[in-house]
C-alpha cells in the first residue's frame, strides 16, 4: 500500500489532529462496492491503494476551494480525473471515516482520505491488414522495420492500426486481450495456444512451423494464471504502476524492462494494465522507425528477453539533432521519469534518485549539419526507458529535430532554412569549458602546444621541452576547450606565463589557440599527441646502437639527407623518437617506472633529436631504428641519450598531431602565439537578463512579495552581488521574504515557474554558490531577527540572521550574561551553523549547530516542515554539518545558550618564535603533540603562521580571567623553553586582556569598521569591501610529519603579498566537539586534532593568475598528507577538494545522508550546488542511520559540553512531501563555468 502523508501547517494543533484521524483509520471496515464491475470494486475497496492528510499547502493561495476529485487528480497523477470520479462515484472514496460520493466535496486542511481507484477495463486488438515491413523472418522471431507514427500496441487512445493489430493479422491470430504480470512469456506461439484453447479456432498461426514445440493451454490454465497475476498486481499495492499503463496513450510507449505479459483470448477479463503486446520483446516510440524483433515461440522469446535483460543485445539509433553535442562523444547517465509538470512528457532527474529509473545513453557525433546548426548524431542504448533517446538529447541541451514534445518546432524550421541556402557557422558558438586546474591529459596537450609554438619562434626561443614547468618559469593558467564542427575535432586555447629571456626574464602572458584531432585506429581511439603514429604500434626505449645494425626484411635503409629527396623519412623517425620519449616514455618515469630516461635536476633541457640508424617501409608506415636526443641543461654538461623506436605511420591528413590556429593578433606575426589576449581575464558582466517570465513576476506581486527582475537590470545586478567577486553571475531575480509563509509562497511561484530558486543567507559562500543564473535568489536578508525565549536558556534565530546580529541580540537581551557558540566574521550568515560552526567557544560548548534544538523548513513544495528530537529528527541530525543547501530553506532554528562565568573573559596573544626558523616549527610540532591533547577544553586557540622573521602569531581566548589562563599556559609548558620544546617564549611575551564576551567578538572581528558592539550591526561599512578570494580547508585527524608543518611555514611568505594566510583552529580530545559520536549529526570530523584554513584575499583581478597557482600548489603538498579520504570542512567549499567531496566532507556519514536527502529531496531539486549531497536511490519512507557511536572512553564530555545528539531514526509515517526537497540558508548557486578556477 503506498502511503502518502502530508504536513499540515494549519494553527490551533492541525497537525495533531491529522494524527489522530490518520490513526481512526486503522479503525475502518473494508468498504461495500456498488460499482458495475462488483468484483473490481471489491477488490479495491477491500484494501484501500492510498491514504492521504490534506494540507494547507495543497491550496492554491488564489483559491479558497479545492474539490476532491481534483485534490485527488493532483496527488494521483496517473489517474485519469474521469476514473477518479467514477471511483468516488462507486463509493471507493472515504473521506475522515465516511463514505464521500460527491466529487465536487470540498477537502480541508486536516481531511484524511482513504481511497481506491477502479481499474481501467480491459483492451482487446483484432487482427488488421496493415503495411508491414518484414525484413526477416523464420519459425523462431520475425525482425520489422517499424514505420514512424505507427503505435506499439492498443491502449486508451489507441485502439487500432498498431503494430500489435498488424502481427495478428500477419500470424493469422484471433482478437486477444492480456493482462500484465502473468508467468508465461510473450510469444506468438504462446498467444496462440491460449487462443485456440480458449475460443476453439484451428487457425494457425505463425508459431506452427517446424520450430513450433508448445503445447495448447486449457482454459482452466488461463483462468488460473489470469488469478496470479491479479494476485500480483494486488500485492503490490501500486494503482500508480497499473495507471501509468492503462493511460500510456499520453507516452505512447512504456519502458522496455517492465517484465513479461500473458495474452488472454477476447472476452476473458483482464487485470488493470490491460495492454496487448503478443511476442514484442523491445519498444520503441510512436515517431520512431527501426528494427524490431519479435518473438515466435516461447523460447525465443525467454531467450531474447533474457539478452535484453542482460544488456548483451546491442541496439544504436541514429537522429538529427538541433546543435552539435559538446563534447562530440559522450555517455548521459540520469534518472527518466514523468515529468513532474507535465504528465503527457518523460523528464530526466538525478542519476539514482527516488523519481524515476536509471538510464544510460551513450552518443556520438557522426556529421554537422546546417552548418552546425544540426547535427547527425548516433545512439546507443544501455538501458530502454520510455521516450530515452528524446529525453537525454533535451538533457544534454541537444533537443532532437521536429521533435514536437520536447523541443521547439520553431527552432526546427530555422534548421530548414539554413540547410536550404547552404547553412553556415552558428551565429553564436557555445561557451567553452575552461578550467585553471589541468589534468595529466590537459597538461601534456598544453605542453605540446607551447612547444610547438617554440619550434615557429625565430630568435629567442624558450625552451622546447620542460620536465619541471615551475622551475622553468612556465605556468599553465587557464585551458579551455570546444568542439570543433569535424567530429573528433577540438578547438583548444591554451593561456600560460612564461619567463621570456628576450626580455630580461619577465613574466610574460600568452594564448596558444589550436586544434587538436583525436582519431580512430584498429577500433580504438588514438592519443593525439602521439599521432600521426598508430598508439599501440609505437616502442620506445634507451638502449645503445648496436654494432653493425642492418635493417630487418621489408624495411630499407633512411638515409641521412637534408634533401627534399629523402628529408620526410628521416623527419618522421625523429619525430617518432622525440615524441615517443616524451610523451611516452616521460609520462612511465613520472609514474615511477625506471626505464633510464634522464632526469633534468635544472628543471628544463634544450633538447634536440637526430637520427642515427633507421629504417622504414613507404608502402606500409612501418618505421624502425636508433636516434639521438641531445640533453643541454640537465646537469652541468651536456648529455647525450640513444634510443630505440619502432612504430607505424597512420595517414597523416586523418591522424594529424595537434596543430596551432592562425592568431588572432593585429600584426599576425605569431601563428598560434597572441600576447594581447587574456584567457584568464572574467568576461564581463553579461547582457542583461530578460525579464523574468510573466507568470513569476506575477506570483510574486500576487503573494506581496519584495523583489527585483530583469526588467531593473541595474538593480538586478547589485541584488545578486555576493562576497566573492570571482562570482559575477546575475540571478534571474531576487526576492525578499519576510516570513516564512512568504519564504513559502516564493517557492511556490518558482516551482510553478518552472524555475530553480536559491536561498541566500548572508552571501558569503566561498564559491558564491547563493546566486545562479536562470534561477530566483530567495534572500532572507529580512528575515534576521534573534528572540531569546522568557528564561534565557534559548533563542530562535531568523535564517537571514548574521552573526553579528545573533550576539548582539543574545547580549542585549540577556544583559550580557549568555552567550551563542558560531563563527568569528560578523557579516557572515549565522545559516553558516548549519555546516558546523567553529569559534573560539567551540572547544568548550561544541559546535554551533550542536546547540540546535529545533528548526523550521520550507521545502520544494512549499511545505513547512519542523525538525527536533521528536518530529523529523533525522533531519535534524543532518542539518548539523551538513546542512548547506542540502536538504530546504531554514527560515529560523532554536538554539542552546550559555552560561558566561562571573567577570571577565580573557583573550592572550603572543608571537612565536620569531626570527627563528627551527623554532617555528617546533612551535607548531609542540602546539599539534602537547597542547592540543592537553588543553583545557574552555580554551580556544587560534594559530597563524606569519612567514619568516615575523614568527607564529597565536591567539588564545579563555573562559575565566588572567591569572587562571597564565597557570594553565605554564602547565601546559609554553614557557618550558628552547632544551624543553625547540622555542623560547617566556610570560612576559604574551599580552592579556580581560574583557567581556561581546568585546571580544568585536576584538576578533578583524574589521576597521568594528569597534563597539554596535558596530557588529553596520554591515555596510564591514562589506564595502568586497574581495576576490580563494579558501581552502583540511581537518588534521592525526599528527602530521614535520615535512607538511615545514611545506605550510614555507608557503605563506610566497602568498603573504596576495593576503594569502594560514589559519589553524585548535580542537583535540578534549573539545567538546569532540564528546558526541561522529554519526550522531552530519559532522564527522569529531576526533579531528584542529582545523586548516588557507587560500587568500586579493585586491586587483590582475593579481588572480598568480595567486590560484600557489594555492593550488600548497593543496597539492599537503594532499599526500590527508589522503585518501582528504577531510575537510564543508563551511570552507572548495569544488577541487579532490575526487571523492562526499568522503572529503562527510567521511562514513556520507552514506545516511544521502539517503536523508533521498528522502527530503528524491528529485534533486536544491542541486545547483555541484558539491551538494546527491540522493543514495532509496524509495524507503523509513531512512536508516546507524545508532551513535559511544564516546572515546578516553574522552570524557567536559561538564558544559551538550549532550550527544540522538543518532538519525526511522521516521516511518512521519510528513513527507512530492518534491520533497528541503534547502538551507546556506547560500546555493552554481557559478559559472567561465569564473570557475
Amino acid at each position: 500500500m503506498l502511503r502518502l502523508a502530508y504536513a499540515a501547517q494549519a494553527t490551533g494543533g492541525m497537525g495533531r489532529r491529522a494524527a489522530a484521524r490518520l490513526a481512526s483509520l486503522q479503525q475502518l471496515r473494508p468498504l461495500q462496492a456498488t460499482a458495475t464491475d462488483q468484483q473490481a470494486s471489491e477488490q479495491a475497496a477491500a484494501k484501500p491503494q492510498y491514504e492521504l492528510v490534506v494540507s494547507l499547502s495543497d491550496f492554491d493561495l488564489k483559491k479558497s476551494k479545492l474539490r476532491l476529485d481534483a485534490y485527488l487528480a493532483a496527488k494521483l497523477p496517473a489517474a485519469s480525473r474521469a476514473r477518479l470520479q467514477a471511483s468516488i462515484k462507486e463509493g471507493l472514496v472515504v473521506v475522515n471515516g465516511r463514505q464521500q460520493a460527491k466529487a465536487s466535496y470540498g477537502v480541508k486542511p486536516g481531511d484524511v482520505i482513504c481511497c481506491s481507484v477502479l481499474p481501467p477495463p480491459p483492451l482487446e486488438a483484432a487482427p488488421e491488414l496493415l503495411p508491414l515491413e518484414i525484413v526477416y523472418e523464420d519459425e523462431h522471431l520475425l525482425v520489422i522495420n517499424k514505420a514512424a507514427d505507427m503505435v506499439m500496441h492498443p491502449s486508451p487512445g489507441h485502439y487500432s492500426g498498431t503494430l500489435v493489430n498488424a502481427l495478428l493479422h500477419h500470424c493469422q491470430l484471433p482478437a486477444m486481450q492480456l493482462g500484465k504480470g502473468a508467468a508465461a512469456p510473450l510469444s506468438l506461439e504462446g498467444a496462440a495456444a491460449v487462443a485456440a484453447a480458449a475460443a476453439a479456432d484451428d487457425g494457425s498461426s505463425c508459431g506452427n512451423g517446424s520450430g513450433g514445440g508448445g503445447e495448447a493451454q486449457p482454459p482452466a490454465a488461463a483462468e488460473k494464471q489470469h488469478e496470479q497475476a491479479e494476485q500480483q498486481q494486488d500485492a503490490a499495492g501500486s494503482l500508480a504502476s497499473a495507471s501509468l499503463h492503462s493511460e500510456q496513450s499520453e507516452l505512447e510507449e512504456e519502458d522496455e524492462e517492465e517484465g513479461g505479459f500473458q495474452l488472454l483470448p477476447a472476452g476473458t477479463a483482464g487485470t488493470a494494465d490491460g495492454t496487448v503486446r503478443p511476442g514484442i520483446v523491445h519498444r520503441l516510440d510512436k515517431g520512431t522507425t527501426g528494427l524490431l524483433v519479435v518473438a515466435k515461440t516461447d523460447a525465443a522469446h525467454l531467450s531474447l528477453a533474457q539478452q535484453f535483460k542482460d544488456r548483451t543485445v546491442s541496439r544504436s539509433y541514429v537522429a538529427i539533432t538541433l546543435g552539435m553535442p559538446r563534447p562530440p562523444e559522450g555517455r548521459v547517465a540520469t534518472n527518466i521519469g514523468r515529468d513532474l509538470r507535465d504528465r503527457k512528457k518523460m523528464a530526466a532527474f538525478a542519476y539514482a534518485s527516488a523519481h524515476g529509473r536509471t538510464a544510460a545513453s551513450n552518443y556520438r557525433l557522426l556529421e554537422p549539419l546546417a552548418g552546425g546548426a544540426a547535427a547527425l548524431v548516433q545512439w546507443r542504448l544501455e538501458t530502454g526507458r520510455t521516450h530515452q533517446i528524446r529525453v537525454h538529447a533535451k538533457h544534454i541541451g541537444h533537443p532532437l529535430f521536429a521533435d514536437d514534445t520536447y523541443s521547439s518546432l520553431a527552432a526546427a524550421g530555422s534548421i530548414v532554412g539554413l540547410a536550404a541556402v547552404g547553412g553556415g557557422p552558428l551565429a553564436a558558438a557555445a561557451k567553452p569549458n575552461c578550467t585553471s586546474t589541468l589534468d595529466a591529459q590537459q597538461a601534456e596537450t598544453a605542453r605540446y602546444l607551447y612547444e610547438l609554438r617554440n619550434n615557429r619562434q625565430k630568435v629567442c626561443s624558450p625552451p622546447d621541452f620542460v620536465q619541471d614547468p615551475a622551475k622553468a618559469g612556465l605556468k599553465f593558467l587557464q585551458y579551455c576547450t570546444e568542439a570543433a564542427p569535424t567530429p573528433g575535432d577540438t578547438y583548444v586555447n591554451v593561456t600560460l606565463q612564461f619567463v621570456d629571456s628576450c626580455n630580461k626574464d619577465k613574466p610574460t602572458k600568452l594564448t596558444i589557440q589550436g586544434l587538436v584531432r583525436q582519431c580512430q585506429a584498429g577500433g580504438q581511439a588514438q592519443d593525439p599527441l602521439l599521432q600521426p603514429w598508430q598508439e599501440d604500434s609505437i616502442k620506445i626505449a634507451v638502449q645503445p646502437v648496436p654494432p653493425n645494425y642492418t635493417c630487418p626484411a621489408g624495411l630499407e635503409n633512411i638515409t641521412r639527407d637534408t634533401e627534399e629527396t629523402n628529408f620526410t623519412p628521416m623527419w618522421e623517425f625523429d619525430h617518432l623518437v622525440e615524441n615517443a620519449m616524451k610523451y611516452k616514455l616521460w609520462p612511465e618515469q613520472q609514474a615511477g617506472a625506471a626505464n633510464g630516461l634522464p632526469v633534468c635536476t635544472g628543471g628544463t633541457s634544450y633538447l634536440t633529436t637526430s637520427m642515427v640508424d633507421s629504417c622504414y617501409n613507404n608502402a606500409t608506415g612501418q618505421y624502425q631504428g636508433y636516434g639521438l636526443i641531445e640533453w643541454n641543461d640537465c646537469t652541468a654538461k651536456p648529455q647525450n641519450q640513444t634510443f630505440f623506436a619502432s612504430g607505424t605511420l597512420l595517414p597523416r591528413s586523418e591522424c594529424p598531431w595537434p596543430m596551432l590556429l592562425n592568431s588572432t593578433a593585429p600584426n599576425g606575426e605569431e601563428s598560434g602565439y597572441d600576447p594581447a589576449f587574456d584567457f584568464t581575464k572574467p568576461p564581463a558582466p553579461a547582457p542583461a537578463p530578460t525579464p523574468a517570465p510573466s507568470p513569476l513576476t506575477g506570483c510574486f506581486s500576487d503573494a506581496a512579495l519584495a523583489f527585483v527582475d530583469g526588467s531593473n537590470p541595474k538593480a538586478l545586478a547589485k541584488a545578486s552581488q555576493v562576497w566573492n567577486k570571482l562570482n559575477t553571475t546575475v540571478a534571474l531575480a531576487v526576492v525578499w521574504p519576510t516570513s516564512a509563509e512568504q519564504v513559502a509562497a516564493a517557492v511556490k511561484c518558482a516551482r510553478d515557474a518552472g524555475v530553480q530558486a536559491v536561498p541566500r543567507g548572508g552571501g558569503h559562500s566561498y564559491q558564491g554558490y547563493s546566486v545562479a543564473a536562470g534561477a530566483v535568489t530567495i534572500s532572507l536578508d529580512l528575515m534576521n531577527a534573534t528572540t531569546v525565549a522568557a528564561d534565557q536558556q534559548t533563542a530562535v534565530v531568523q535564517g537571514g540572521s548574521r552573526f553579528g546580529q545573533l550576539y548582539f541580540n543574545v547580549n542585549n537581551q540577556t544583559s550580557g550574561t549568555k552567550a551563542a557558540v558560531g563563527g568569528t566574521c560578523p557579516p557572515v550568515g549565522a545559516g553558516a551553523l548549519l555546516g558546523g560552526g567553529l569559534g573560539f567557544l567551540t572547544r568548550q560548548h561544541g559546535l554551533g549547530c550542536d546547540s540546535f534544538i529545533s528548526a523550521r523548513m520550507v521545502d520544494a513544495e512549499g511545505n513547512i516542515l519542523t525538525a527536533s528530537a521528536d518530529e523529523n529528527s533525522d533531519l535534524l541530525a543532518a542539518l548539523c554539518g551538513a546542512g548547506n543547501g542540502n536538504y530546504g530553506i531554514v527560515t529560523d532554528f532554536t538554539i542552546k545558550l550559555w552560561d558566561l562565568p562571573p567577570g571577565n573573559l580573557t583573550l592572550a596573544e603572543f608571537y612565536a618564535a620569531k626570527k627563528d626558523a627551527k623554532g617555528q616549527l617546533a612551535f607548531l610540532r609542540w602546539f599539534q603533540d602537547s597542547w592540543t591533547p592537553s588543553a583545557d577544553p574552555r580554551i580556544g586557540v587560534q594559530v597563524n603562521p606569519m612567514g619568516g622573521d615575523d614568527g607564529i602569531a597565536v591567539t588564545v581566548q579563555f573562559s575565566g580571567n588572567k591569572k587562571e589562563l597564565e597557570a594553565l599556559l605554564t602547565a601546559d609548558g609554553l614557557f618550558s623553553g628552547a632544551a624543553k620544546v625547540g622555542f623560547s617564549l617566556a610570560p612576559k611575551d604574551v599580552r592579556y586582556r580581560e574583557m567581556p564576551w561581546i568585546d571580544t567578538v568585536v576584538y576578533n572581528a578583524g574589521y576597521t569598521a568594528v569597534k563597539k558592539p554596535n558596530d557588529l550591526l553596520n554591515f555596510a561599512a564591514m562589506e564595502v569591501y568586497r574581495p576576490y578570494f580563494k579558501l581552502k580547508s583540511f581537518f588534521a585527524m592525526e599528527a602530521l610529519p614535520d615535512k607538511a608543518l615545514q611545506a605550510m611555514l614555507d608557503w605563506v611568505p610566497k602568498v603573504v603579498h596576495y593576503g594569502g594566510y594560514i589559519e589553524i583552529d585548535m580542537l583535540g580530545p578534549k573539545s567538546a566537539s569532540s564528546a558526541i559520536p561522529a554519526n550522531a549529526t552530519g559532522f564527522v570530523h569529531r576526533s579531528a586534532l584542529y582545523s586548516i584554513q588557507y587560500g587568500a584575499e586579493w585586491d586587483q583581478e590582475s593579481e588572480t593568475a598568480n595567486v590560484l597557482p600557489l594555492i593550488e600548489e600548497i593543496q597539492a603538498t599537503l594532499n599526500p598528507y590527508f589522503a585518501p579520504e582528504r577531510p575537510a570542512f564543508i563551511n570552507y567549499l572548495d569544488v577541487q577538494i579532490g575526487p571523492q567531496p562526499m568522503t572529503s566532507y562527510f567521511g562514513d556519514n556520507a552514506g545516511w545522508l544521502e539517503a536523508v536527502k533521498d528522502k527530503y529531496d528524491p528529485t534533486g531539486f536544491w542541486s545547483t550546488n555541484p558539491l551538494s549531497i546527491p540522493g543514495a536511490g532509496s524509495s524507503s519512507d523509513s531512512v536508516p542511520a546507524p545508532a551513535p557511536d559511544a564516546a572515546p572512553a578516553d574522552s570524557p564530555a567536559p561538564d558544559s559540553a551538550p549532550a550527544p545528539t540522538p543518532a538519525p531514526s526511522s521516521t516511518a509515517g512521519s510528513a513527507a512531501a512530492g518534491l520533497g526537497s528541503v534547502l538551507l540558508t546556506a547560500a546555493v548557486a552554481l557559478l559559472s563555468v567561465a569564473l570557475m578556477y
